[in-house]
């Protein structure tokens, strides 16, 4: 009996070990799978050196960042070469780690040369913070655009529940979706709201990025629009937020480009294949920032209404800008964000109300997501 015993607790042992074993393999994986580097220069490079250089920056993030690259889902970086020297060249890597958890994409730099052969690290800043100009020129109010959107705000929704879980969102899924490709003659197109979403590794940032478009469809007639993943690119959101002139809502649900404190600056919004920047608002791609302007904007995205991207969004003139205040978990703050949507565009509250109480249905505390700007019905 002692032996069947004895053997009985080496078995279980074994197998606790080969779990831990297995564990650790696949942890290890995720530490050294290959970041998605892009390579661009001011001075010319030829076809060796530019390989060269990428080579470079790609061992130098495994060596250096492993531990965030293992708490991450995607690493990206931006290698760009600052200066060529006698003996080759200076390059800067500003370095995005896609947090698992929330919805931080922690922004790190490091500067190198690679010169004779060999690859110097000259500085690392980890939570970088780079400064930046304080007070955008704010755009001057297009009354004649604030007045036509709000000919758009139509209800033409039925009744729906007061309980918000006892809407079918679901169900309204693939109507809304069919509505839209009804009317999408074009990647954009000129629709009263817009539901995106650039991280589909989170099965809760899709459900609910499909559910608030659900909302959207029901609340607008149809006139929405949804993107999921690699639809949900730079240059698709920026054209909905520069030239879709119907624009009244716009959610988005995605890592914010900041550091790991709550309150940290956040410098922009990771989309497919790449950032949209707080800069970007104020850029000539994104002119005549006509979605944007009279629309009400909620980011559910790490410290997205700390500044400079706040104070960016903030100067196209949107109607109302919500942003998260804090890291945003993932799997709750979408919750939040939908129930937001729900009390607003459906139950007809005052924003202001509903996003205190969707803050208060999931547990966070009020503040959470900060409000700016109009605070009535929608």
């Amino acid at each position: 009996m002692t032996n069947f015993r004895t053997n009985r607790l080496l078995l279980l042992a074994i197998t606790v070990l080969a779990a831990v074993f297995m564990l650790a393999q696949t942890v290890s994986a995720a530490d050294l799978r290959a970041p998605q580097v892009s390579l661009r220069s001011k001075v010319q490079l030829n076809q060796a050196d530019h390989t060269k250089i990428l080579n470079a920056s790609k061992a130098l993030l495994s060596q250096h960042f492993s531990a965030e690259m293992a708490r991450s889902v995607e690493t990206r970086a931006d290698t760009n070469v600052l200066q060529k020297t006698a003996q080759g060249y200076v390059a800067e890597s500003i370095v995005l780690n896609l947090n698992k958890a929330n919805y931080t994409a922690e922004m790190s730099r490091i500067e190198f040369a690679e010169e004779g052969g060999q690859t110097k690290v000259k500085k690392i800043e980890k939570n970088y913070r780079p400064s930046f100009a304080q007070n955008p020129q704010a755009l001057p109010p297009n009354q004649q655009l604030q007045s036509q959107k709000q000919k758009l705000n139509v209800f033409k929704a039925g009744q729906v529940p007061a309980d918000v879980t006892k809407f079918n969102a679901a169900g309204l899924v693939k109507q809304a979706e069919e509505a839209e490709a009804r009317e999408r003659h074009h990647s954009w197109w000129p629709a009263r709201a817009l539901s995106n979403t650039s991280a589909p590794e989170f099965p809760s940032a899709v459900q609910y990025t499909s559910w608030i478009h659900s909302v959207m469809y029901y609340r607008f007639g149809g006139s929405a629009a949804k993107r999921i993943g690699t639809d949900s690119s730079k240059a698709e959101i920026m054209n909905f937020l520069g030239k879709d002139y119907n624009l009244l809502a716009w959610s988005n649900i995605g890592h914010g480009v900041t550091s790991s404190p709550n309150g940290s600056p956040c410098y922009g919004l990771v989309q497919s294949g790449g950032t949209i920047w707080y800069h970007d608002f104020t850029s000539a791609a994104m002119a005549p920032y006509a979605g944007i302007h009279g629309a009400v904007a909620l980011t559910n995205s790490c410290n997205s209404f700390k500044d400079p991207l706040n104070i960016y969004i903030w100067s196209r003139g949107p109607r109302t800008y919500i942003g998260g205040n804090i890291l945003l978990p993932v799997g709750r703050s979408e919750q939040t964000s939908y129930r937001f949507w729900y009390y607003s565009l459906l139950l007809k509250w005052p924003m202001a109300t509903a996003l205190t109480k969707a803050q208060q249905d999931l547990g966070f505390p009020v503040g959470s997501f900060g409000l700016r700007g109009y605070t009535g019905v929608f």
